[in-house]
């Protein structure tokens, strides 16, 4: 339906979102950018408007596909920090996080178990 730009369809699935949430305001500015354009033959003149919904929904959802799970950065980074376990600087700014970030795994892990 995106690809295609169906834009009733796209109308029929904007009605069912919260209009308060992120995925509305895209998908109504997209629809509002594409009612602009006024009589259009092809839907390859709304290709800005079907790229920002799909990246929109590419970046904010997890994927499977054939055993394999996509996992987007944004849900990455906070595994992502490097620290330094140095001796000589107990204090340095690495070692703290380190240990917070050692402390926020543990609550990932305990609340992924629980």
């Amino acid at each position: 339906m995106v690809l295609s730009f169906n834009i009733p369809g796209l109308k029929g699935v904007l009605n069912t979102l919260d209009s308060d949430s992120e995925s509305y305001k895209v998908l109504k500015k997209a629809l509002q950018n594409a009612e602009n354009k006024g009589q259009v033959t092809s839907a390859v003149e709304y290709r800005d408007e079907i790229l920002m919904i799909k990246q929109y929904y590419e970046s904010r959802s997890i994927k499977t596909e054939n055993g394999k799970v996509f996992v987007p950065y944004r849900y990455i980074i906070p595994l992502n920090i490097s620290f330094n376990w140095s001796l000589q600087n107990l204090s340095s700014y690495y070692t703290d996080i380190g240990f917070i970030w050692l402390f926020a795994m543990a609550f990932i892990i305990f609340g992924l178990i629980y």
